[in-house]
């Protein structure tokens, strides 16, 4: 040992009585430290326990200086029990072979310490910065509660251990608060840790090792000391210390986050005064993150800090900006400006994976910055199959910023009060919408679709024009219809946003629908652009020039590309240096290399440890995001260990969002995928499936991880529930492919489970209903019945009897639907749910059959079920209420309808379900235009928020109806026109009838109708076997035969379908019509007595409904609401 003398423990198996060495640790100044093993019980350690023992040195021995140490050591050791400082049990002084011991019995503690970390790693993930932070802030909040400061605090006194927590060793220097010195007049501690006040002799304090941990963490979050240049200088060192400003340590890691850059900043303040408070308040701050008082406090009084943490969050740095991209950043600025001055507006930016799209998107965040035009950012991705997450990304978001991180750990309805108080005061959003809106993102567990027009306006009220809002959605591919129609309506005059979509041309065009936007494409670069990018990313541009030669000869100019290709050959060995300053290329560079961003990552892998190939290849299997803490549970480790495995190839692989780390570009994961043994995928699938479970995850990540597994029967249940969730809410592009693997599942399944099948079967059936296929839906639930009847499952059977009556209503077989509802009561308890759903079609079918009476009374009877069984506050609830609406309005019973209505709509409004809410606004609406109302009519249906064509299609052509009220026939039609097409793409069948009627309607009265289309018309409604529609046809064509001089056919067809009338009970307005076309036919045929007598009798039937209505005015607008009134009155 140099000239010591020989510990007489040193050697492998030695024993000392009490306990017996096995291998060395480690040796200090002082001292060295072997792992050992309890041969007896001592100091209440049970034998045979595994310790570390800590022998002072033989020279020192005699001393009775670090004797005292040693035995404080002890005291302090003995004193203090927490989790990250090492336990110190007792000390020992012993004789040995005649020689004196003083040892110490410790913890003992698997792991390494943070010095060896850095040295085999370099810069750590941030995620393990905090948790490291956070740890050993409350190990020196033990020492500092117990008055004792540690005052050496350095990398090698910090271990990490393998159960997951960060702990304090060595706490030979250990001392009280008040003590100044060691007592030998030289500093105690580290120089390169020190703190500016114990440089200059004052005592160490509490503060003092603030400073100390800030320096190891300032070194673990960028892989460099903040005073680097001077670490080989003493003087220079000190006078940095108590000088100099470090540089900010995100210009030595450009992906830390701002939150912990100003952590940073703030532990390593020259006055201690201007440091954080104490450790414990430094561990509170670590451990919440974004979320912390202190964080929020900083981001209110600068809220640049917002976009600076979004930016460095998503951002992917590289030594050179975008070059070639002017153009594009000249429409970025363009499209801000407009942004400003309150006009909303969405670029969809598209072009190769590699392009740059997203580094152009933050060149040009970093340039507002810097130029100080302030703006707010945001950056996400859409939830991949394997996620559910409400109007991603955009929800995620609205929570993250009006929350600002103060809401409850969970989603309860503590948190989902403060956030809909946020909606109510900061976006003036109505209390019952701003309620529904909070619900529905942080729980999400209704079956209603989103409030979209209430994320709408809460997304609109963020921007202003002093910071507009920037948001940027890449893999837009991958949006959801919800988050579209969002878009949507959230870009709107007056608003100050800017959406940024990207897509890769790799992958599909994005389903975009109607919302407004320009198309930018952002190719490969040219020749210039390609030189110039090589310049900046060379230390000499002549070899930049050169190299680009080189690449570009084989390799498209696809920056990113390109920037890998470098990558590779540094790690290769054919290239020296750092983007910025690569070098020495090599002539001999093995070329051509890979003509794709594939082989780039394949090269990568390959250069991986075994253990850091396994991490990854877990994190693969997970997800696209993922939690760290579920990364290692799969690895069955702890979260600290995968981080520090990863070291420095984090940022190669992986970047942080958050809680959650993601693959740096989509195209790793699937690589990482297809080169995991299919056995070894199996089982990383089966544990991130139990992983999953424990923590409670959603149900489809679960399912997806036991359907890759191949576990059939683990892998159904969270799948059906997840379908039928998805068929809930009408999100077919999700449900489709779900039920598409259900399938394969259920097929696979040995022995199949008959309730399984039966569950899948009926799914599949609702699936195709919903998307309007009811001849499939039919044979479908065929089926179901088949096997619901052979299982004896009389649930499902009423079930799946109730989805083949709406099957065969849809196909326009009314009155076999109405037979097959009726049986379909025969199958289920009379005031079940399905009871009442059959209830509630059935009345539908009987009011469109032409016994409205009857129809109500049918919806009636759901309503009362539901009142009879307290249950007021479901979606069943509000839509029977709302039915009951319709058909009391239908039957013109206004005061009762309104009613209704208003109780409907405070309802779904409750619900949150604003498509519950826009199929009532239009039933409303139809209502409001028979009671003359059509100004408001219009404008109220301008801002509805309609998700469906099909919902689409009745809007026009009530705006159609409204225009034809009013007598401007010409835009009646181009609304009618517009609707027919929406009905007619959304398989609509009634209402597709209907506006072809009204169509035709206006179409007579601009004097471009033709015999043969009312003719085809009146045959289309025969076949419907839906009467109104029918007496309506009739009624048009008897007109256009009366107009063609035919009067006496036209009055033919009057008088019998007057006739036919009177065996149905439908719209007490619907025979007006036909008794003013009969009196003008009879007046075509000079029968002017028998035409005042049908008039008056029209004219009389009108004033009584009026008659209804309570005020004057009401009565008055509603006796001139349409032209056919209006000509009655005249």
């Amino acid at each position: 040992m140099g000239g010591r003398r020989q510990n007489p423990a040193a050697g492998a198996g030695g024993a000392l009585g009490s306990v017996r060495v096995l291998r060395e640790l480690g040796t200090g100044s002082h001292g060295t430290v072997y792992e050992a093993r309890t041969e007896r019980e001592l100091f209440g350690v049970p034998a045979g326990t595994t310790v570390a023992v800590k022998f002072l040195r033989q020279e020192l021995v005699h001393d009775p200086k670090w004797i005292a140490r040693l035995r404080q050591e002890a005291e302090i050791g003995r004193r203090i029990d927490h989790p990250n400082v090492v336990r110190i049990f007792g000390i020992e002084e012993t004789r040995t072979f005649g020689l004196p011991l003083v040892w110490l019995l410790m913890e003992y503690v698997e792991g390494r310490t943070l010095r060896a970390l850095l040295d085999t790693e370099g810069q750590a993930v941030e995620r393990l910065v905090r948790r490291v932070g956070a740890d050993v802030a409350r190990g020196l909040q033990a020492l500092h509660e117990n008055g004792v400061v540690h005052r050496d605090i350095k990398p090698e006194n910090l271990h990490l251990s393998s159960t997951g927590h960060t702990k304090l060793m060595d706490l030979g220097l250990a001392g009280p608060i008040d003590v100044g010195s060691t007592g030998s007049g030289t500093l105690a501690g580290t120089l390169l840790y020190a703190a500016p006040e114990c440089l200059r002799g004052k005592p160490a304090t509490a503060a003092s090792e603030l400073y100390s941990l800030g320096v190891v963490l300032y070194e673990l979050a960028t892989g460099s000391h903040p005073f680097a240049a001077a670490d080989n200088d003493p003087d220079a060192l000190i006078s940095a210390h108590l000088d100099l400003e470090p540089p900010t340590a995100s210009t030595l890691a450009p992906r830390l986050s701002p939150f912990l850059d100003h952590v940073l900043r703030s532990l390593l303040q020259k006055a201690r005064h201007d440091r954080l408070r104490n450790a414990t308040e430094l561990a509170t701050i670590l451990e919440a993150g974004e979320a912390s008082t202190w964080w929020q406090r900083h981001e209110r009084t600068a809220p640049v800090l917002q976009t600076e943490r979004r930016l460095r969050a998503t951002r992917r740095p590289t030594a050179a900006p975008p070059a070639g991209r002017d153009e594009e950043l000249a429409v970025l600025q363009a499209a801000l400006q407009r942004a400003r001055e309150g006009e909303g507006n969405v670029l969809h930016l598209r072009g190769p994976e590699g392009g740059g799209k997203r580094r152009l998107v933050d060149e040009f965040v970093e340039r507002a910055l810097r130029g100080n035009r302030p703006l707010l950012y945001f950056a996400g991705a859409p939830a991949t199959r394997s996620k559910v997450l409400p109007l991603s990304p955009i929800g995620g978001f609205l929570v993250e910023h009006y929350a600002r991180g103060q809401l409850d750990s969970d989603t309860g309805g503590t948190a989902v009060e403060k956030l809909a108080t946020r909606f109510r005061l900061e976006a003036d959003a109505e209390p019952q919408s701003a309620l529904a809106l909070a619900r529905w993102l942080l729980q999400s567990t209704n079956d209603s679709g989103p409030p979209l027009a209430t994320a709408a306006r809460v997304l609109r009220a963020i921007g202003n024009s002093e910071r507009p809002l920037l948001l940027r959605i890449e893999h837009a591919e991958r949006l959801n219809p919800h988050t579209v129609t969002l878009l949507e309506h959230a870009v709107t005059e007056g608003a100050h946003l800017v959406v940024v979509l990207c897509s890769h041309s790799e992958s599909r065009p994005p389903d975009l629908g109607s919302l407004p936007r320009r198309d930018l494409a952002v190719d490969p670069l040219d020749a210039p652009a390609t030189q110039q990018l090589f310049e900046a990313l060379f230390a000499n541009p002549g070899e930049g020039r050169r190299a680009a030669r080189l690449l570009t000869a084989h390799l498209p100019p696809v920056p990113g590309l390109l920037i890998d290709a470098l990558a590779d050959l540094a790690a290769r060995g054919d290239l020296v240096g750092q983007p910025g300053a690569y070098q020495q290329l090599s002539a001999n560079a093995t070329l051509p290399l890979s003509p794709g961003l594939e082989g780039f990552v394949l090269a990568a892998w390959d250069r991986l440890e075994p253990q850091q190939r396994e991490v990854i290849e877990a994190a693969a299997v997970l997800g696209a995001r993922f939690r760290t803490e579920d990364l290692a549970d799969v690895l069955q480790t702890d979260e600290l260990a995968v981080l520090g495995r990863l070291g420095g190839h984090l940022d190669d692989w992986l970047l942080s969002e958050g809680e959650l780390l993601r693959f740096r570009r989509v195209s790793q994961r699937s690589v990482v995928l297809g080169r995991i043994h299919p056995q070894r995928r199996i089982a990383l699938h089966e544990r991130a499936a139990r992983v999953l479970e424990a923590a409670g995850a959603d149900a489809l990540e679960i399912g997806m991880q036991w359907s890759r597994a191949g576990r059939h029967e683990r892998a159904l249940p969270p799948l059906l529930d997840t379908a039928t969730r998805f068929l809930a809410r009408a999100n077919l592009p999700r449900a489709r492919p779900l039920l598409r693997r259900v399938r394969l599942h259920v097929d696979r399944s040995e022995p199949a489970n008959a309730a399984v099948q039966l569950r899948a079967l009926l799914l599949e059936a609702q699936l195709e209903a919903i998307s309007g296929n009811p001849a499939r839906a039919r044979t479908a639930f065929e089926q179901a019945i088949s096997l619901a009847r052979d299982s004896g499952d009389r649930q499902s059977q009423g079930l799946a009897w109730l989805g083949l009556a709406a099957a065969t209503r849809d196909e326009g077989w009314t009155g076999q639907a109405m037979a097959l509802a009726r049986g379909t009561l025969d199958f289920v308890a009379a005031d079940s749910d399905t009871a009442v759903e059959t209830l509630l079609l059935l009345g539908e079918l009987e009011g469109t059959s032409g016994s409205m009476r009857e129809g109500l009374r049918t919806i009636a009877r759901a309503h009362e079920i539901l009142l009879a069984r307290d249950d007021v506050e479901s979606p069943l609830f509000a839509r029977a209420t709302t039915e009951l609406a319709r058909h009391e309005s239908a039957c013109l019973r206004v005061e009762l309808a309104e009613r209704h209505y208003r109780a409907a709509e405070a309802a779904w409004t409750k619900l949150g379900d604003e498509v519950g809410l826009a199929q009532l606004h239009l039933y409303r609406s139809r209502l409001r235009l028979d009671l003359g109302q059509t100004k408001r009519v219009r404008n109220e249906l301008t801002e509805l928020v309609l998700p469906t064509p099909r919902e689409r299609a009745v809007r026009h052509r009530l705006l159609g109806l409204a225009w034809h009220f009013d007598g401007d026939n010409a835009r009646a039609l181009e609304d009618l026109q517009v609707a027919t097409e929406l009905a007619t793409a959304a398989g609509e069948t009634f209402g597709g009838l209907s506006t072809r009627i009204a169509l035709l309607q206006c179409q007579i009265e601009l004097e471009c109708a033709h015999v043969a289309d009312a003719e085809a018309l009146e045959q289309a409604a025969l076949d419907s076997g839906i009467p109104r529609d029918l007496f309506r046809a009739r009624r048009l064509h008897a007109r256009i035969l009366r107009d063609l001089g035919s009067a006496a056919r036209s009055l033919d067809i009057l008088d019998e379908t007057l006739e036919e009338l009177r065996l149905y009970s439908l719209e007490p307005t619907l025979p007006l019509g036909l008794l003013l076309e009969r009196a003008r036919s009879l007046e075509a045929l000079g029968r002017l007595n028998a035409a005042r007598s049908a008039r008056g009798i029209a004219r009389r039937r009108l004033e009584r409904l009026a008659a209804r209505l309570r005020t004057a005015a009401d009565r008055k607008r509603f006796l001139r609401a349409t032209p056919v009134r209006r000509a009655l009155m005249r």
